[in-house]
């Protein structure tokens, strides 16, 4: 009877430790992609949006942010992560780590 139940909770913490590194969080890191500015004759209360756009990317844009225009100027500060391929079966093999954008649109809005 014991022997039954060690052999029926090894298999299933094997089972446990083999799809949890299929379903496990990406192990690449995050980046963070910094944009200053500056705009002449801003409109008040202006507000910038940022999108980062990457090299054979099926939608038009990817992560963006809005920061409103103060003095003329803006900083932000977008991450991102580099996580370009998805895990195969086990935890990180084959991940790739290599993705990085290729353009940033910078848009400004007045209100």
């Amino acid at each position: 009877m014991f022997y039954r139940a060690f052999k029926a909770l090894a298999g299933t913490l094997s089972l446990c430790t083999i799809f949890s590194g299929a379903f496990s969080h990406a192990w690449c890191p995050v980046d963070v992609v910094i944009v200053n500015g500056r705009v002449d004759h801003a409109p008040r209360k202006g507000i910038v949006r940022v999108q980062l756009v990457y090299p054979k990317q099926k939608q038009k844009m990817g992560e963006s942010g809005d920061v409103t225009v103060e003095g003329g100027s803006f900083r932000i500060q977008i991450p991102f992560l580099t996580q370009s391929r998805a895990p195969v079966l086990i935890g990180t093999l084959l991940e790739k780590c290599d993705r990085k954008p290729k353009t940033v649109v910078v848009t400004l809005y007045g209100r």
